[in-house]
């Protein structure tokens, strides 16, 4: 997988969403909410689209519920979680029960311009344990070198291989 070609794709996606839906706009938050939803749908369909020949891996985020009745939620700790799943049955009924058996991918993203704020939901990341993370900043920082910077030591403190995106 392409971490650059499938942001930049979701990119484009995620702004044409928006710009779709920024006539529901009617406050600047309201705007900054919307185009963070269309980021975030926007994203998690493309990695839908990266896994989609593995029937064992969801993809998990707040606006989609399609497994909501596996784990009772739509989200679980990230943006964006993508797992493998596995099942077992349970010892009344012999349901179906779904349960994590690796996760693969952990995504968050912050496009606040307070590195405070970004290093908050980033070490969200450091307590997963995903092959792969990916934070997506915001570029419109004073000093992006700095802003960057910020991120480095806790990066150290992640496993696996930690991705950033602005």
């Amino acid at each position: 997988m392409n971490v650059r070609e499938l942001v930049q794709r979701s990119f484009e996606d995620a702004k044409a969403n928006a710009k779709a839906k920024q006539v529901h706009a009617h406050t600047k938050r309201d705007l900054h909410r919307l185009r963070s939803e269309a980021w975030v749908d926007a994203l998690a369909h493309q990695f839908c689209r990266s896994f989609s020949n593995d029937p064992q891996v969801r993809v998990l985020w707040k606006r989609e519920d399609q497994y909501r009745r596996d784990f009772g939620v739509n989200e679980l700790l990230h943006d964006i979680c993508i797992c493998r799943v596995g099942s077992v049955k349970s010892p009344a009924h012999k349901k179906e029960l779904s349960y994590i058996q690796d996760v693969l991918w952990q995504v968050e993203s912050e496009f606040a311009q307070d590195s405070r704020l970004a290093l908050i939901d980033f070490n969200k990341l450091v307590l997963g344990s995903a092959q792969e993370k990916l934070f997506v900043g915001s570029l419109d920082v004073r000093d992006i070198t700095a802003f960057i910077s910020v991120f480095h030591d806790a990066a150290r403190a992640c496993s696996g291989q930690v991705f950033l995106a602005l």
